[in-house]
């Protein structure tokens, strides 16, 4: 393997561990704006008793928050992070390479990489710049450690788990109103609040 494919080979382990980062960042948003919304709308629909004209707009808050945050945390920062964006990410966190790999990346992408000089001179780049590429402080993982990654992928997956367990255990009014959002409205699981009026006094009621 020559230099330069040495070299590419390193610039897409960066691209890489840049989008684990970016999916695992984005997945933990989604499901944190997910579960944010689904407690603020049910407590707004506690307060009105879930009024069921208020069930539609509701979920379709819902899916707005929802579809809002999978593109704006998830896939919109996948589709920016390309190869020139995941250079100059790996220039900024390792100075070491003093623009040596955005100037392989910009060369190597033209049309002539391959003619006369400028192939020996992108191979002898790639030889200079592979120095930093494979020393410790310039290892791909250093872009998104472990940790980070665990610890937010573990604050998704909580998120994630508070949402599932309050739509099937339906614990109290905000289990109840997130099951109802989710789900919808189901002939199994009666209303929380109803109206209750005593025989011969038709203008009383009591709300439970």
């Amino acid at each position: 393997m020559s230099k330069r494919q040495q070299l590419n080979l390193y610039i897409q382990q960066v691209q890489h561990r840049l989008r684990l980062d970016a999916s695992a960042r984005g997945a933990a948003l989604v499901a944190c704006a997910a579960l944010s919304a689904t407690v603020v709308l049910t407590l707004i629909l506690n307060a009105y008793a879930f009024p069921e004209r208020g069930l539609t707009p509701a979920r379709l808050v819902l899916l707005a928050v929802v579809v809002g945050a999978v593109c704006a945390a998830l896939a919109w920062p996948l589709w920016r992070l390309n190869r020139r964006r995941s250079v100059g990410r790996a220039e900024t966190a390792f100075p070491g390479f003093e623009q040596r790999l955005v100037t392989f990346s910009e060369k190597d992408g033209a049309e002539d990489a391959d003619a006369g000089q400028n192939g020996l001179f992108l191979e002898l780049l790639a030889a200079d710049t592979l120095k930093v590429a494979e020393s410790d402080a310039a290892r791909p993982e250093g872009l998104a450690p472990r940790n980070k990654l665990f610890l937010v992928a573990a604050a998704g997956v909580v998120c994630a788990g508070v949402l599932v367990w309050m739509i099937a255990a339906r614990p109290g009014f905000m289990g109840y109103g997130a099951s109802l959002l989710w789900t919808g409205p189901r002939k199994d699981v009666p209303p929380l609040y109803q109206i209750v009026v005593t025989p011969g006094s038709p203008q009383d009621g009591t709300a439970r």
